[in-house]
């Protein structure tokens, strides 16, 4: 398998787990970050553990961070929190 393969196959991983959130904006948002951002900027490793990430967090903290600039304290996952809100600031003032 190479790395390309690999990469495919841990985008769709992520874009399936991002796909099964309880809150519908949680999930429109994360799949406009992945496709535009994640797939562009991470690497390997940095999807596993946005995997991680995407897995540990609760929905209405996830909408909090999203939707609200709520800062999380959560250390481990500091450059995806960052990474988030970076990402909507930008769509925000493009009107996307």
């Amino acid at each position: 398998m190479t790395s390309i393969d690999f990469s495919e196959k841990i985008i769709k991983k992520l874009q399936f787990k991002a796909t099964k959130r309880g809150i519908l904006e949680n999930e429109l948002f994360l799949k406009k970050f992945i496709n535009e951002f994640v797939s562009k900027n991470y690497n390997e490793k940095e999807i596993l553990k946005f995997i991680e990430f995407i897995e540990t967090i609760d929905e209405y903290e996830l909408f909090s961070l999203i939707f609200k600039n709520k800062k999380l304290n959560l250390p481990h996952y500091k450059k995806f929190i960052n990474d988030i809100q970076k990402f909507k600031k930008l769509k925000t003032s493009l009107g996307d």
